[in-house]
């Protein structure tokens, strides 16, 4: 009866070699999410069409007030939509719905929902590299320094483009440090 032993040199180089194939797929992986990205051109353009993030809302004349909407992190949102007759293509790509999310004014959110059109995402690579898809979302996402673009189906026919503004989400995380200090300071 043969019995194989693996001698401690032999463990060495096994896990060398582990250790060599765990940095290698790291490397990989975390090379091919920025390949290709722009975010420079996200962040210049901060929106759809002439729609900017971080803007007042009141500055665009072709969106209407929707109603008040519940939001975790930003309290008392409003929801804006696009007036019929604007905003309703993308080069020559049929546009549903553009929906507006405010924060005391100020635009925090943008969703544009549009038909489902491969010239879309082509369009979007162009314009800001290639997107990385991230599997818990199940889309595919732009990320700037202030700006991340997400692009997902909404339907068998449809998708939705959600632009979103980290800088609003970092002035709200401000607002309730203040106010847990104001809390703090009362006593």
């Amino acid at each position: 009866m043969c019995i194989l032993e693996t001698s401690p040199f032999q463990y060495f180089i096994l896990g060398q070699r582990k250790i060599k194939y765990t940095f290698f797929a790291t490397f990989f992986l975390f090379g091919l999410s920025g390949y290709g990205q722009s975010p420079d051109e996200l962040e210049k353009r901060h929106g759809f069409k002439d729609i900017r993030l971080e803007s007042e809302v009141e500055a665009y004349p072709e969106l209407e007030y929707k109603r008040e909407i519940k939001d975790d992190v930003f309290p008392g949102a409003v929801l804006y939509v696009n007036k019929k007759g604007s905003y309703t293509d993308i080069g020559g790509i049929r546009v549903y719905d553009v929906e507006v999310k405010t924060y005391k004014g100020q635009i925090y959110e943008i969703r544009v929902v549009t038909d489902k059109d491969p010239n879309l995402r082509k369009g979007l690579d162009k314009a800001f590299g290639e997107a990385y898809y991230d599997f818990r979302s199940q889309a595919y996402i732009w990320n700037s320094k202030s700006v991340r673009l997400q692009f997902k189906p909404e339907s068998k026919t449809r998708l939705e483009l959600v632009y979103y503004s980290h800088a609003m989400e970092k002035v709200r995380k401000e607002e309730k440090k203040d106010k847990i200090e104001d809390v703090s300071d009362d006593f």
